[in-house]
C-alpha cells in the first residue's frame, strides 16, 4: 500500500465534512512570552483532556498568549474548546503549514532528507521537529498537550526543560 503525500498524512481531515463551526487558522504571529501546544496528527478539535491543559496554562497566566498550533487548516470549536475559546480570551488557535514551516531553519535539511516524512512514526518525528522549531522562531514555553499547569510558571527563569525523573529529561515542557 503506498503512503499517503506528507500533507493528507498530517491532516487526514481537510476536506471532509465536520460538525460544530470551523474555523480559519491564521498563521502563526510571533509573540515574546507566549505558550506553545501542538497539535501534528492533524485533527481538527482538541479532547477535553487537551483542552484542560491550554485552558490550564491560559488561566495560570492570564497575560501571555496561549498558541495551540495545528496542522489541520481549521479547527472546530465545539464542546471543551468552544467553551475555553470564549472564557479564556488569551487562547489562539492557529495553523502551521509545516512544509514551508521548516524552510530556512536549522531543521530544514533534516527535514529535506525525507526520513521524517517516510517515516513510520510521522506525527511524532514531526511534533518532535514542530517543538524545537517554535521555540526556535519565537521562544516562549513549549507544553505538550497532556500536561496540566497547576501554578504560575516564574517570569525570572527564562530557560528551562521538564526532568522526567533523575535519570530522565522530558521532552513534554521547556522554555526559551
Amino acid at each position: 500500500m503506498a503512503k499517503l503525500p506528507f500533507a493528507a498524512r498530517l491532516c487526514p481531515y481537510t476536506g471532509s465534512s465536520l460538525l460544530g463551526r470551523e474555523v480559519p487558522l491564521a498563521e502563526v504571529e510571533p509573540r515574546p512570552d507566549s505558550f506553545f501546544l501542538v497539535e501534528t496528527s492533524g485533527r481538527a478539535e482538541l479532547t477535553p483532556r487537551e483542552m484542560c491543559a491550554v485552558e490550564s496554562a491560559a488561566a495560570h497566566h492570564p497575560h501571555r498568549h496561549v498558541y495551540v498550533l495545528l496542522t489541520s487548516p481549521t479547527v472546530r470549536l465545539s464542546g471543551a474548546a468552544a467553551a475555553v475559546a470564549a472564557k479564556r480570551r488569551n487562547v489562539n488557535f492557529k495553523h502551521v503549514p509545516f512544509e514551508s514551516f521548516v524552510a530556512g531553519t536549522p531543521l530544514e535539511r533534516v527535514w529535506a532528507d525525507g526520513r521524517v516524512a517516510a517515516s513510520s512514526f510521522l506525527v511524532s518525528h514531526a511534533s518532535d521537529l514542530l517543538r524545537f522549531l517554535v521555540l526556535h522562531r519565537y521562544g516562549g514555553t513549549y507544553l505538550d498537550l497532556d500536561q496540566v499547569v497547576v501554578r504560575t510558571f516564574p517570569d525570572d527563569v527564562p530557560n528551562f526543560i521538564g526532568q522526567e525523573n533523575s535519570k530522565y529529561v522530558g521532552k513534554y515542557y521547556y522554555s526559551t
